[in-house]
């Protein structure tokens, strides 16, 4: 094995008290942005000696040749319907990044949208999370930087292409729902850092705003916070109709509150229908103030209940209870509710009338919406 040079990376005097215990971090200072930071920048140059290294194996065109080969075909993201469009992602097979393409009607052209391949020049810049508006005229969407968890979230106009001055910074964990008239949209995110402590920001502080089309980020309106329990995580879907935004708040996988807010209200007022106490719950269609909401609180293998919000506090029933196999999704589609089960290792579809009646089977598949998202993951 040849001797390496390995460039130096300095220590530095860093001890903390941890609870009585003394932790020494000799290495913090690797934790600043490499981007604002030249000795971190630096640090890179050790990726120089693995490369040589690497390069000089005989074997490794091989395997990047059969890899790149393995890899070099079409992949296709299901399509989102807003309006009479249809919005999907594509990576034609090597492309750094996925690209958001769009579709004027079912027998349309596809159309390049958005193509985060061209936003940085080693393709590490990436499209994050994305929702066209539900007349399909907008879509606003994150990018993505070096793999960081930050986002910057932008609007593109359908029509033209062209991105508005809209610009929504210190999205993290972000997720994104259009309000019904396609004026604005809600999203989440952490209070600005401060300066230079990007990267070092702690996960506190997480809240949910509305932005509205053609005004500045300071003019946000403060939608849901919890100042209770900084360290939750929201994540935020709007109901098909337009009507209901549901706040789903996290401190963990499998566990979360559920707050529903009224839009057609005047005051939005947020209504905390079922605390973060260990178990899971999840809107997964409505009939106007009829929600329905699937929850393992009571039925470890998942049941759905019907909550009505008609009057001053929410009303539960029981509508399809725990069956033998586990519930993991579910939707409301064409008047009947879809859901699906695991069973022998293979998920089985369902359907049942709004009112808990089995209506038969369907083929296995799996759909996202209903599915409760796990830490910092977009609905």
């Amino acid at each position: 094995m040849p001797a390496f040079a390995h460039p130096q990376t300095k220590r530095v005097e860093l001890v903390e008290d941890h609870f009585g215990q003394k932790v020494s971090d000799p290495y913090r200072w690797l934790e600043n942005d490499i981007r604002e930071d030249g000795e971190v920048a630096a640090v890179a140059a050790q990726n120089d000696v693995t490369e040589a290294y690497l390069e000089a194996l005989p074997g490794r065109k091989i395997f990047r040749d059969r890899l790149s080969a393995l890899l070099n075909y079409e992949r296709l993201a299901p399509p989102r319907k807003r309006g009479d469009r249809y919005f999907f992602t594509r990576n034609a097979g090597l492309d750094n990044q996925a690209a958001l393409h769009v579709r004027d009607g079912a027998a349309g052209k596809d159309r390049l949208l958005i193509d985060p391949n061209g936003w940085s020049q080693d393709g590490a810049t990436a499209l994050g999370e994305w929702a066209p508006s539900k007349d399909g005229k907008h879509v606003a969407y994150g990018i993505q930087h070096d793999g960081s968890d930050w986002r910057v979230i932008r609007v593109v106009n359908v029509d033209t292409g062209d991105v508005l001055d809209d610009k929504i910074e210190w999205a993290r964990f972000a997720s994104i729902a259009w309000s019904k008239d396609g004026a604005g949209f809600f999203y989440t995110r952490f209070p600005e850092p401060v300066a230079g402590g990007t990267f070092q920001a702690g996960v506190s502080g997480h809240a949910v705003y509305h932005h509205a089309l053609g005004t500045p980020q300071s003019a946000d309106r403060l939608v849901y916070s919890d100042p209770e329990r900084p360290h939750f995580i929201h994540s935020v879907e709007a109901t098909d109709d337009g009507r209901y935004l549901a706040v789903y708040s996290t401190p963990g996988a499998g566990n979360n509150a559920l707050t529903i807010i009224d839009l057609d209200s005047a005051d939005w007022r947020p209504k905390t229908v079922a605390a973060a106490d260990g178990d899971f719950w999840y809107v997964v269609g409505n009939e106007g103030p009829t929600l329905y909401v699937m929850t393992n609180k009571g039925a470890a293998r998942g049941k759905v209940l019907a909550m009505d919000l008609g009057g001053d506090e929410p009303v539960f029933s029981d509508l399809i209870p725990e069956r033998q196999t586990v519930l993991s999704g579910g939707g409301l589609l064409g008047g009947k509710l879809i859901l699906t089960y695991l069973e022998d290792v293979k998920t089985r579809v369902r359907r049942f009338e709004t009112d808990g009646t089995p209506a038969g089977e369907g083929a296995a598949g799996r759909r996202d919406r209903g599915r409760l998202p796990r830490r910092g993951e977009r609905p």
